[in-house]
């Protein structure tokens, strides 16, 4: 999961999904440009960290983020920064 979110090639899916609220296969192909294969293949991947969830329809798929899992996530972030800050006082002290 960590390293699809730190996935640098995510980030702009990531931030297409955020500003659009929802958003389907073909818009973010014409906003990112990746193939739709590879494309479908990052989504999967965001999927199955629970940041994007995929949600299927009569009139086609969608991607939406969830934003309870951002802020989970954006909270152990914090805890382990706080983890690594503690490290260094502790080695320069």
């Amino acid at each position: 999961m960590l390293e699809t979110l730190c996935n640098e090639e995510n980030i702009p899916i990531l931030e297409h999904i955020r500003k659009k609220e929802t958003t389907s296969l073909a818009e973010l192909y014409l906003q990112t440009g990746v193939s739709p294969a590879k494309l479908e293949m990052q989504l999967d991947s965001l999927c199955e960290t629970g940041c994007v969830v995929h949600e299927s329809a009569a009139m086609g798929s969608s991607y939406r983020i969830n934003p309870e899992r951002i802020w989970q996530i954006n909270g152990i972030s914090r805890r382990i920064n706080q983890i690594r800050e503690d490290g260094l006082r502790e080695q320069a002290g």
